[in-house]
C-alpha cells in the first residue's frame, strides 16, 4: 500500500503540462493562502495524509496519530513533492546537480518511486523512543 501511494502520488504529480494549472493553484495556496486553502486541505490533502498515516501505522504497529507515524508520513510526502518539483523544473536541474533527471521517463519515475519506498521503509523501521525491535515490514 505504501508503494501504491508513492507511485500514484508521483504519477499524478508529474502528469503532462495540461494539468499544470492544478499544481499552480496548490503551490499558490501553500505559499500565499486564500480562503480556498481550507477547502483544499480538507478535501484533497487531509484524506491523503490520513491514508498514509494509516498505512505507516500498520507497518509500525502504532496509531495513525502517533508522532513517529506522522513524521514518517511527512517524510514520504516531502520526497514525493521534491520529485514532482524536479520534473516540473526540467531545465533548471543541471544547475542544482540533478542533470540526470532533466529528462525523466516513466521508467525513471518508477525507479525513483521504488527508491522512495525502500528508503522510507528503512526509516520507518528505525527504532524510536527506546524501541529495541524492528517492526515487521512486508
Amino acid at each position: 500500500r505504501l508503494r501504491h501511494f508513492v507511485r500514484t502520488n508521483l504519477a499524478i504529480g508529474t502528469s503532462p503540462d495540461d494539468n499544470e494549472w492544478v499544481y499552480q493553484i496548490l503551490r499558490h495556496e501553500m505559499q500565499d493562502p486564500t480562503p480556498a486553502a481550507q477547502t483544499i486541505i480538507r478535501e484533497v490533502m487531509s484524506p491523503r495524509v490520513r491514508y498514509l498515516c494509516q498505512v505507516i501505522g500498520e507497518l509500525t504497529g502504532r496509531a495513525p496519530e502517533d508522532e513517529h507515524v506522522r513524521r514518517c508520513a511527512m517524510s514520504v510526502q516531502a520526497q514525493c513533492y521534491f520529485v514532482q518539483n524536479m520534473v516540473r523544473m526540467k531545465g533548471r536541474l543541471r544547475a542544482a546537480g540533478f542533470a540526470e533527471h532533466a529528462t525523466m521517463s516513466g521508467d525513471d519515475l518508477s525507479a525513483l518511486a521504488e527508491h522512495i519506498v525502500r528508503f522510507s521503509l528503512a526509516g520507518i523501521a528505525m527504532p524510536v523512543e527506546g524501541r529495541s525491535s524492528l517492526p515487521v515490514l512486508e
